[in-house]
């Protein structure tokens, strides 16, 4: 059976019986990333709340699981070794010392579905719903900020996302210009 997959907004969603989402939040696991399966456990409803930044839940049509989620965010980097050309086509000047982005803050996929769906159908989803907030804000940039490991290196780069720099934190940014 072909898996039909709806994007969610958490928003949405919190209005409802605040036992019966809990439930469902808690009912998606990642054991390759415990700080996907926390956020989404204990953080995602926080943020939302707070509008600190969006959460948007892959639902199965079919069985109304969780299959993964993206959180949205908009953010400023600043520039730390980023080449000048780099520099000129994110932010428009050579000198530029910092630029804005649409930040896919966190991106999973359940255990669940790890071999039912591909995580560039999660990325799909999130680049898309990054399109249309720069229809809304002309942000034009989305970027992504992950740790050093050839796997996550391998999936953002097969997805066309070009290298940017290494923050000061340790994190690698990549960027997709929509």
């Amino acid at each position: 059976m072909e898996i039909s997959l709806n994007p969610v907004p958490l928003i949405d969603l919190i209005e409802s019986d605040g036992e019966e989402l809990n439930t469902m939040l808690h009912s998606f696991s990642c054991e390759m990333n415990k700080s996907i399966e926390s956020f989404l456990h204990c953080k995602a409803i926080k943020q939302e709340n707070e509008d600190n930044a969006r959460t948007t839940l892959i639902i199965d049509d079919h069985t109304g699981d969780i299959v993964g989620y993206f959180t949205l965010l908009i953010e400023n980097f600043s520039f730390t070794d980023a080449s000048n050309n780099n520099r000129k086509e994110l932010a428009g000047s050579k000198v530029a010392t910092d630029f804005n982005c649409i930040l896919i803050a966190k991106i999973g996929r359940s255990d669940k579905y790890k071999y039912k769906v591909e995580g560039s159908e999660i990325l799909k989803a999130a680049i898309y719903k990054c399109s249309l907030i720069k229809d809304m804000t002309a942000i034009k940039l989305v970027c992504v900020e992950y740790k050093d490991e050839p796997k996550l290196e391998e999936f953002y780069k097969k997805n066309g996302f070009k290298q940017l720099q290494r923050n000061e934190n340790g994190l690698n940014i990549r960027f997709l210009k929509i």
